[in-house]
Formats: structure tokens, C-alpha cells, sequence
């Protein structure tokens, strides 16, 4: 097992990998929607090799904040940490996610449980994690519907489990709730603000 400086060094050295493949991600994507249809298959194929490449990451990741985690914690939950709100958060910018972990781990009625990197594995890692509330982002490598479609499947198969839209599309709002969605909200909303929203709707039970 890799001892505390060496898992804490390696938690960075994973950050700034993860961050510096999402930069290369983000500039692709941008590449793609100016091009459209005319855009080189190659690209598509660069950013699922990409998105694959994060998705071992933040698993690797996970790893890591388990041995920097004190070994008295890691049996089981205690009965403070089973109160927790458990919060997933399903965007494909890992920065985004990055950011969300931040301020969520700042509370300590809340509990970060994961992300979702690539809408196909929405309800597996709903299984897996065992979420109260999923932060969902509405559009996925340019495709609108992605993250509707998901919210629709989560409430079909998982409907005491809250959903808050995420997006930076205003005109997505009203779809999101139609589909199910306990709350939509604008990104841009400060890290407080949406801290509250996750209650509310946990509130709502």
C-alpha cells in the first residue's frame, strides 16, 4: 500500500492528468461543433479514447482518497455518515465534477459519492453508488437530449431518488422538469446556492 505523502502526491499527479485531458477534450469538442457533420471521424474517435482515459482516472482516483482516508473509517458507514445527503454528479466536463466534489465535501451534511462521465453508465453507477440526489447536466458532446433521456430512465427505474438539472442552456429548463426532474437550474448559480437546492429537494421526501 502506498504510504500517506505518496497517496496524497499521487491524488495531485491524477488531478492535473485529469485536468489536463479535459482541457484536450474541451478544445475537441469545440472543434467538433464547428465543423459539424463535415468534422473528421477521427475526432469522435479521440474523444472517446479521452473520455475513457478520465473514466480510469477518477476510478484510480477513488483508490487514492481510500488510503489517504484514516483506516478506522473504511469498514462501513457510521450512523452520522448514513445521515448524509449522497450526491452524484453526472457532467462530461471532469472539471465541472472536479468543481462540484469541491464544494460538496465542504459540507458536512453532505457526502460526494461519484460522478458520471459518460451517459451509458447512468444507472449502473446509480446502482453501484447508491445516490439520494444526482446532479445531472443536460447536454452531453453536443447532444441535448442526453442528459433528458437519462433523467427519464433514472425516475423510470429509480424514482425516490431526486434529480436536479443541471445546465447552461435556459432553454432546456422546461424540457428537464418535463422529464422528470425534481429541480432544473442554470449553471452559474453559486456553490451555496445549489448546496440548498440538493436539501430542498432531499427535503421534499
Amino acid at each position: 500500500m502506498l504510504s500517506l505523502n505518496n497517496s496524497s502526491q499521487r491524488k495531485k499527479n491524477i488531478e492535473r492528468l485529469i485536468e489536463s485531458h479535459s482541457r484536450r477534450l474541451q478544445a475537441l469538442e469545440e472543434q467538433k461543433a464547428i465543423e459539424g457533420i463535415s468534422a473528421d471521424p477521427k475526432i469522435g474517435m479521440e474523444i472517446e479514447d479521452i473520455v475513457k482515459k478520465i473514466e480510469e482516472l477518477q476510478t484510480e482516483l477513488e483508490t487514492v482518497k481510500r488510503n489517504i482516508e484514516p483506516p478506522e473509517k473504511q469498514p462501513g458507514r457510521s450512523l452520522e455518515e448514513a445521515k448524509r445527503i449522497r450526491v452524484l454528479v453526472g457532467d462530461d466536463d471532469p472539471l465541472m465534477t472536479l468543481g462540484l466534489e469541491a464544494s460538496v465535501q465542504q459540507y458536512p451534511d453532505l457526502e460526494y459519492v461519484g460522478q458520471i462521465l459518460t451517459p451509458g453508465k447512468v444507472l449502473s453507477l446509480i446502482e453501484a453508488k447508491e445516490p439520494d440526489v444526482v446532479i445531472m447536466d443536460l447536454e452531453w458532446w453536443g447532444d441535448s437530449r442526453a442528459g433528458i433521456d437519462q433523467i427519464e430512465r433514472i425516475k423510470t427505474k429509480y424514482n425516490n431518488i431526486k434529480v436536479i438539472a443541471f445546465t447552461a442552456h435556459k432553454e432546456l429548463i422546461e424540457q428537464a422538469r418535463q422529464a422528470g426532474a425534481d429541480m432544473a437550474i442554470k449553471k452559474g448559480v453559486s456553490p451555496n446556492q445549489l448546496i440548498e437546492c440538493v436539501r430542498d429537494v432531499v427535503s421534499r421526501r
